[in-house]
């Protein structure tokens, strides 16, 4: 079976590096989606958090070695499928970015974690609950919440950093 995709448009900005993953950056970009697929933009507003996927373009092609790695934020190895690496069987990305403004067909976001002229495959609106039901909440959940306090007692900074989310994200 012969899967083909086209990118709907691509990402812009001027940055040199960008963060390894979405949750951790704070840089702001722009998607530049092809002018036929503007309509499909109805709908999205500012503020809106939205799911970017995308195409590890820069990415070298994945080897069987690559079924096992370390990320650079751990220090075990994990399976592929359990981290965010870039170097993937499929390499596609999934990033959430925050939507801060909305010209014609472009579309201003922060969270930037993808390199500029990154082809985008697609953008899905975020629902953190969507696949779960309302009442799932993942900061709460009992496996994530010990994972995060294990993680944050071996000095894990991303522990660290997901519980801040996760006390900021229920403070209402």
């Amino acid at each position: 079976m012969d899967l083909n995709f086209n990118p709907i448009g691509y990402v812009h900005h001027t940055h040199q590096q960008v963060p390894r993953h979405c949750s951790v950056s704070d840089l702001e970009g722009e998607l530049i989606i092809n002018p036929e697929f503007k309509d499909g933009l109805q709908g999205l507003n500012p503020g809106d958090l939205i799911f970017v996927i995308f195409n590890f373009h820069l990415s070298p092609p994945f080897k069987s070695e690559n079924l096992r790695q370390v990320p650079p934020h751990l220090l075990e190895i994990k399976g592929v499928f359990s981290i965010c690496s870039p170097i993937r069987p499929n390499p596609i990305g999934l990033s959430v970015v925050r939507i801060l403004d909305i010209k014609e067909n472009i579309v201003r976001v922060k969270g930037v974690d993808m390199h500029n002229g990154t082809p985008i495959l697609d953008i899905k609106p975020y629902n953190p609950y969507g696949s779960v039901g309302k009442n799932f909440d993942c900061c709460k959940h009992e496996n994530s919440k010990k994972e995060i306090i294990k993680r944050q007692k071996k000095g894990n900074k991303r522990a660290s950093t997901l519980m801040k989310h996760c006390l900021n994200h229920h403070k209402k």
